[in-house]
């Protein structure tokens, strides 16, 4: 059964529209933690160290710059369950600061949706046309908006983030709090994890692949816009912190802070490359149709098994620098 939460963050950007519920959807975790925190990020920062951490997912072969050929010659392993999935998602770390001079790193898990629920424009169909493509080579994009610092009810980018609170520390569980579009100002404490999720653009102007993010937009109650047409598969990240040994201080609430240095909150945001075949995904989007959560009846993936693979590590070089890895606090965020 999908949850509510996820439903919630798609029903608020617009990729599902009241009335038209139906969706098919493949969601898996990752096989492990984050395959490193570093400041890399290919999409903004390319050929240069990052101006903030980031939690690394997906290809051990990341670099800070970002060529579909290479990650798919140099691959020796990812941290996601599907191995044709060779792509990476990263998003800001979080860091706890005890409002002097300790900042804490939190370590995260993800896990990954890919959705089809957008429809691609159609002139004669105001409804739009049941055609999805696939991430074609050296694609990327972004989700959410690192400048945002209050809630702008008319940026679908604004309202593609969401924070909830489990408030007890029940393994695998929740109860959860009610959907916030920030970690802060909800007076609320988190007794387990924090749990946030990023919902992607998945309109794509077909033409174009620009690190401002230009090429794609979000869906209007399912339909792409006729300036970008083609539908894409959807794409949501959800991200956990354990934050039951770091709360949130009510008396202060600016001791969760993003690594760019946004307390709000507002300014979480996610950033994808894609390292998919092309014909895996296509195969996907034509057989996959098994509304559930897990991948297992889509016939176009295949598991790794968990229990016989070594954990991913990265294999090339990062910036050599403590990010608070080894567990100890830092006097400053990394590159601020």
């Amino acid at each position: 059964m999908i949850s509510n939460y996820i439903l919630s963050a798609l029903f608020a950007t617009g990729v599902l529209a009241s009335g038209q519920p139906k969706f098919e959807f493949y969601a898996y975790d990752g096989l492990q933690g984050a395959l490193a925190y570093a400041r890399v990020d290919p999409i903004i920062s390319p050929g240069q160290v990052s101006g903030h951490v980031h939690a690394l997912y997906g290809s051990n072969a990341i670099r800070i710059n970002y060529d579909y050929d290479r990650i798919q010659n140099e691959s020796t392993c990812t941290t996601m369950r599907v191995q044709a999935d060779l792509s990476n998602y990263w998003f800001p770390a979080l860091y706890h600061w005890n409002g002097v001079d300790n900042f804490d790193l939190l370590h995260s898990r993800l896990s990954v949706y890919y959705w089809q629920t957008t429809y691609s424009y159609d002139p004669n169909n105001v409804n739009g046309t049941n055609k999805r493509y696939p991430f074609p080579q050296n694609f990327k994009m972004l989700g959410g908006n690192m400048m945002q610092r209050t809630i702008n009810q008319s940026d679908p980018a604004s309202r593609a983030i969401e924070f909830q609170c489990q408030m007890t520390n029940t393994p695998g569980g929740g109860p959860y709090s009610k959907d916030m579009r920030d970690f802060q100002r909800q007076n609320l404490t988190c007794n387990g994890e924090l749990r946030a999720t990023v919902t992607f653009p998945s309109c794509w102007d077909g033409l174009t692949d620009n690190s401002d993010n230009t090429h794609v937009v979000y869906p209007n109650n399912y339909v792409c816009p006729q300036s970008h047409p083609q539908a894409l598969l959807g794409l949501v990240f959800e991200y956990y912190w354990d934050v039951a040994s770091k709360p949130m201080d009510p008396t202060r609430e600016d001791n969760w802070v993003l690594s760019f240095g946004d307390t709000s909150g507002f300014g979480l945001h996610g950033d994808f490359t894609n390292g998919w075949s092309e014909s895996v995904l296509q195969e996907a989007i034509d057989t996959c149709d098994q509304n559930s959560f897990g991948i297992e009846n889509c016939p176009a993936f295949t598991e790794w098994n968990k229990t016989q693979i070594p954990p991913c590590a990265p294999n090339g070089l990062f910036p050599n620098e403590n990010v608070g890895m080894d567990g100890q606090p830092l006097s400053a965020l990394p590159g601020w």
